[in-house]
């Protein structure tokens, strides 16, 4: 009996030597739960800090790309225009205001370039006009939104009567965009390579007429 009492009260303290092991791994665990947490809220806020960095960042490149456009737009465009400058919308919006809604005239505001220039012999003679006007829109990369939209806002300055070409520039473009440009007759500029000049004339004709 005194064996057997021994051996039960062994057998107690080893049951309660696990019940602590066991309290101690549970308290082990949620501390590992805790630190999971906290290097997970650190990770998120980490992200987001990278996120915003990657775009202030892509904002950059694409101030900075469009202030290559700005200050050598011959260099750019010289192909296909003389005498190009860079126009302030401020300069022509008398006459816009007089032919556009509210609504239209706020989505010319942020059109990136305005240039005006003189036509190309060649393409002058197509185009039956010599003055020119470039509706700008530059991306790193180009895509079917962007031709969209330069598209949209070369239609609204033609309609307003500045002859435009839409012209949508950068360092490089999606097959997509590439098709979209082709269709609409809008112009791909990159790296001193033109497409499109044909189909644009085209199109801004066909919208005069």
């Amino acid at each position: 009996m005194e064996e057997l009492a021994e051996a039960q009260k062994r057998t107690e303290q080893r049951v309660e030597e696990l019940a602590e092991a066991q309290k101690r791994t549970e308290q082990r665990v949620e501390e590992l739960a805790e630190a999971q947490k906290r290097t997970e809220e650190e990770l998120r806020t980490l992200t987001k800090r990278v996120d915003k960095l990657s775009g202030e960042l892509g904002n950059l490149r694409g101030d900075m790309l469009e202030m290559q456009y700005r200050q050598r737009a011959f260099g750019f465009f010289g192909q296909i225009v003389s005498r190009v400058r860079v126009v302030d919308l401020q300069e022509i919006w008398p006459e816009l205001e007089q032919r556009l809604t509210e609504q239209e005239l706020e989505a010319l505001l942020s059109l990136d370039i305005l240039l005006s220039g003189r036509l190309k012999a060649g393409w002058a003679a197509q185009a039956g006009v010599s003055d020119v006007w470039l509706a700008v829109e530059v991306s790193g990369v180009v895509d079917v939104e962007d031709v969209q939209r330069v598209w949209k806002r070369a239609e609204l300055l033609h309609r307003a009567g500045f002859w435009t070409l839409a012209v949508a520039a950068g360092n490089q473009w999606t097959e997509g965009a590439k098709q979209e440009a082709a269709e609409k007759g809008v112009v791909l500029q990159r790296d001193g390579q033109i497409e499109f000049v044909e189909q644009a004339v085209a199109a801004a004709k066909g919208t005069s007429s």
